[in-house]
């Protein structure tokens, strides 16, 4: 589910991970989005490009920012 009130963003999934259920952030004219992760504090962000009405795309830097998670949201 997605919500969204003006730049104010609120995601929340299925996941079966630990993390990955709960988001909260801001969406930017743009269509760039920085989420916080409300299990584990990370930040997630749109980075690879913007978020589309039937597509979000979202990435986590890990292991000492060698690698990437990364979440696909599709409607």
């Amino acid at each position: 589910m997605v919500y969204q009130n003006g730049s104010e963003i609120r995601i929340t999934t299925t996941a079966t991970q630990r993390y990955g259920k709960s988001f909260v952030g801001k969406i930017f004219a743009n269509r760039q989005m920085r989420l916080i992760d409300q299990t584990t504090g990370e930040l997630w962000t749109t980075f690879k490009g913007p978020a589309f009405s039937t597509q979000i795309d979202i990435y986590d830097y890990v292991n000492n920012f060698t690698a990437l998670d990364r979440l696909v949201l599709k409607r």
